[in-house]
Formats: structure tokens, C-alpha cells, sequence
């Protein structure tokens, strides 16, 4: 499809058929804006629900389930203005978490310091502000290996709570972000879940605005005669004038390796496709929430903490969530090959679903001195199967790792993109609903001239300690004057 034709599609909205692939939060707010803007959009979601990584899963009696714990930051600033867009308000939404990121996390780590550990940290941030660039491609483990194993095991717990990945995968820059994004804004947990107040009001306006949304799994991208002409859903093939993938790179990979081979190979990776989505991918995250009939007492503990056996990390949901278990929490299991002090079993040991999620209980119970008989039910996310001696998961976002490279929503073909985080148009350094919504706003705002969605800000420590020494140079500058003039 030539450029000139594609501008004329688009000048013809009414008359232009989109589809876009995926109902995360990626697919779900570009489908959204362009239907706002004239497009007829149909968008394809594999699962019952959208959401993608921020859905919530139900089980037969309604309750909650998700690819979880999850925080939020106060920072979120075009995710606000989305919001605000679909009039939904942010703060209505949302509420501060007992345990603030610095005063909670950066103390716990920084209480395991020695004294060389702290003169290393504060040495490699120094440099991290003179030059970020240079802890891009070094992951935190390559730039803090001299440090010792307790400082070490508790940045990995951090990585693994603030992302998709341990120390070995985790960008040094992104650890530096840590703080240099989030020192001035407060970590915050809904208020409700968000399959009741956010996927299903903006599925219910996305619908109102003649957009259809198709649970079906996209197989292939459907070509003739060098043209982008719709997707393939087993047998059945769809339509379209232009094609939006929203998807992440293993399920990216795996719709065009399908395809016909110029499209297989039509993305700027190229033949690198493969490669690049195994390196830039979340780990496998063992999923659970354990729900109680009546409100349980548990210790105020942050859900960080290194010392539990398969390196598990949970929120007690239920101090923030109204309307579901009086207590309930989210938590995951990120080791999966630690063996179990109490089992003597790793994860991946532990075959059946009954026994992972006793084991995975127990363990929490113990760090939140809940009593052993204490009545509960624990809930495995439907997304995590046990497959080939392993326990997998379908939740597999993108993660930015030292292999990362931007990638372009542009392909090859002049109606099909590949639109999402690892397009990297995002100051915000972490897989989340911010950069997702930073890197939706940039494509949309090329993909059409008349979109004109302003992008947000928010302050960082480097930014503000150069205003800082900016604005005392400029008083110093002012006082050598006077006195000279005096």
C-alpha cells in the first residue's frame, strides 16, 4: 500500500477499517483514541477479558484474581491524561501504599550496606548523574557485582518487585530510576479493581463510539500482492484497511513467523524478531491471591522482604480494594527454582496446583504472622499452567533489558504497526500503564496529524538538583555583582 493512498485512507476515516491486536492496555487506548477520531476500529483480544497485564481474572464464584501484586506511581502523568479524556479521574481512583518506595524499599536495601556497599552505590549513582547512558546496557548484577550478597539478594528483590526482571536482566539505568523518577511522587494501589471502574468504562465508551472488540486469537497477518489486507483467525480471515499490532514481542513473533515471509520480517528488528523477544520479555511470575471471609489482623510488614523461600512478593490488597474478600492478598512467586525450607521442593518441583499454593501460603502467613488455621481459599491465575516440568504463564510484556533497542511502530508495509513499550518513545523508565500510555499518545499523535494529545512531565531528582545549582549560581552571580558595585 503506497504512502499517498494510506493518506488518503486517512482522510476518509469513516471509510477506514483498523484493526488492532491486543486488549491490554497498549491496544485498548489506541483503539480508543482512534475511534474517538472517526476510525472504525475492531479490536482483537485472544482472552475473555481486556486488560492484558492489569485485567482482573475471576474465578466461577466472581473472585478476584490478577497478574499480580501490581503498584502504580503518583507520577503517571499521560496515563492521567487518558484518563481525564474518558472522564475518569485518577485521584478518585486511586490511594497512597502503606509503604513508601524510598523510606521503605531504598531503607531496607540501604540497611544492608556495608560500608563498601554504600561508598560503591554512591559512587556508581554519581556517575549514573554525570552519564545515564552508560548504565544502559549493563544490568544492576554487572554494575554492582563487587557489592556483597546481602545487598545483592535485596536489589534483586527490588528489580523483581519494580519489574519484570531480577539483577541479571534489570538495566542498571533503570535501577538508578528508581529514585531519580519516583523520590518526589508516592507508589499508590487502586481503590477498586479495575474491571469496576476502568477496563469496563472505557470498553462500554470505545463500543458507544462503534467500536468492536472480538475475542479471538489472531494467527497470522494476511497479505496479497505486497498489501497489508487483514488478519487470520484459524480459518477465518478479517478484513482490514490498516493493521495495529498492540502485542508484545513473544506474541509478536509468534503472529508473524505465521505470516506470509516479507511480513515475518517487515518489523525494523528484521531477522532479529526472535532474538530480541526472548531477551526483552518478563520472567516467568507465579501468580496467586488468597482470599479470607472475614478481616484478618496480619503484620504491617512491606511485601519486599528477601527472606521468604521462593522469593515471594504480595500486598494485602484488601486495605485498598473496597468491594471484594473482607481480606484478601496479591501476591507472586518470583524464584522458581529455590528449593522450599519447608518442602525441600523449588516451584517448578511442586507439580501439583493444591500444593503450590499451600506452599506458596504458608510462606506468607509465616512473614505476616497469620495463624496456620486461619480459614482461606487460595486462588492460582488462570493464565499459569503447569507445561513440559515447569510452571509457565501467557502474561509475557515486554521488559526492558540490557539487549533492548527502540523499535519502531513503522514496519515495512505502510498500514501495519507494531505499537507498544518497546517502541521506547517514553521518559517513564518501567513496563507500565505511564510508558504504555507515553508510547500510545507518541504513535498516535504521527499516525494522524489532527490527534494532538499534549505529553506530560514530571520532575526527577537529577532535573531538580540542576535547577537547584542553576538557581544558586544565578544568586551567587547576583551577590559578586552587588558587592562589586558597592
Amino acid at each position: 500500500m503506497s504512502p499517498m493512498f494510506l493518506m488518503c485512507l486517512i482522510k476518509n476515516k469513516k471509510m477506514t477499517n483498523v484493526i488492532v491486536v491486543g486488549g491490554g492496555p497498549s491496544g485498548m487506548f489506541t483503539a480508543l483514541i482512534l475511534s474517538e477520531h472517526g476510525y472504525n476500529v475492531t479490536l482483537f483480544e485472544s482472552h475473555d477479558v481486556v486488560g492484558g497485564c492489569h485485567r482482573v481474572d475471576r474465578d466461577a464464584s466472581g473472585a478476584f484474581s490478577e497478574h499480580g501484586p501490581r503498584i502504580y506511581v503518583s507520577n503517571y502523568y499521560n496515563y492521567m491524561t487518558l484518563l481525564t479524556r474518558y472522564d475518569l479521574e485518577f485521584w478518585k481512583h486511586y490511594k497512597p501504599y502503606n509503604h513508601g518506595f524510598v523510606s521503605t524499599g531504598i531503607h531496607t536495601a540501604w540497611r544492608s550496606f556495608t560500608m563498601k556497599d554504600a561508598c560503591i552505590f554512591v559512587l556508581k549513582y554519581v556517575l549514573f548523574f554525570l552519564r545515564p547512558t552508560m548504565f544502559r546496557t549493563k544490568s544492576v548484577f554487572d554494575a554492582f557485582s563487587n557489592m556483597s550478597p546481602t545487598a545483592l539478594a535485596a536489589f534483586d528483590k527490588m528489580c523483581n518487585l519494580t519489574d519484570g526482571a531480577g539483577m541479571h536482566r534489570y538495566t542498571a539505568e533503570s535501577f538508578f530510576n528508581l529514585v531519580n523518577q519516583n523520590i518526589f511522587y508516592k507508589i499508590v494501589e487502586p481503590t477498586q479493581a479495575n474491571d469496576k471502574w476502568l477496563w469496563n468504562v472505557l470498553q462500554k465508551r470505545f463500543e458507544k463510539m462503534n467500536g468492536r472488540i472480538v475475542h479471538e486469537h489472531v494467527d497470522a497477518i494476511a497479505e496479497k500482492d505486497d498489501k497489508i489486507t487483514g488478519v487470520k483467525c484459524g480459518d477465518v480471515q478479517y478484513e482490514a484497511d490498516i493493521v495495529i499490532l498492540c502485542t508484545p514481542p513473544l506474541a509478536t513473533q509468534r503472529i508473524l513467523e505465521a505470516s506470509p515471509n516479507r511480513v515475518s520480517q517487515s518489523t525494523s528488528l528484521g531477522d532479529d524478531l526472535a532474538v530480541y523477544a526472548r531477551a526483552c520479555t518478563y520472567e516467568t511470575y507465579v501468580s496467586f491471591t488468597i482470599h479470607f471471609n472475614t478481616t484478618v489482623t496480619m503484620s504491617n510488614v512491606w511485601g519486599g522482604r528477601q527472606d521468604s523461600d521462593w522469593n515471594i512478593g504480595w500486598i494485602v490488597m484488601s486495605d485498598y480494594i473496597d468491594g471484594e474478600s473482607p481480606s484478601f492478598i496479591s501476591a507472586t512467586v518470583y524464584d522458581l527454582d529455590k528449593p522450599s525450607s519447608f518442602t525441600k521442593r523449588t516451584a517448578n518441583e511442586t507439580i501439583g496446583e493444591h500444593e503450590l499454593l499451600q506452599e506458596g501460603t504458608r510462606q506468607i502467613f509465616e512473614q505476616l504472622s497469620i495463624q496456620s488455621e486461619t480459614p482461606h481459599r487460595a486462588i492460582l491465575n488462570k493464565r499459569v499452567k503447569w507445561s513440559k516440568g515447569r510452571w509457565t504463564t501467557s502474561d509475557m510484556p515486554f521488559m526492558k533489558t540490557p539487549q533492548c533497542k527502540p523499535v519502531s511502530a513503522e514496519t515495512l508495509y505502510s498500514n501495519l504497526f507494531w505499537v507498544g513499550p518497546h517502541n521506547m518513545n517514553n521518559t517513564y523508565d518501567f513496563t507500565s500503564l505511564e510508558n504504555v500510555c507515553e508510547n500510545v499518545i507518541a504513535f498516535c499523535n504521527k499516525f494522524d496529524s489532527t490527534i494532538k494529545i499534549p505529553r506530560r512531565r514530571f520532575l526527577k531528582l537529577n532535573d531538580a538538583i540542576v535547577y537547584v545549582v542553576f538557581t544558586l549560581c544565578i544568586m551567587l552571580a547576583v551577590t559578586i555583582v552587588r558587592r562589586r558595585r558597592l
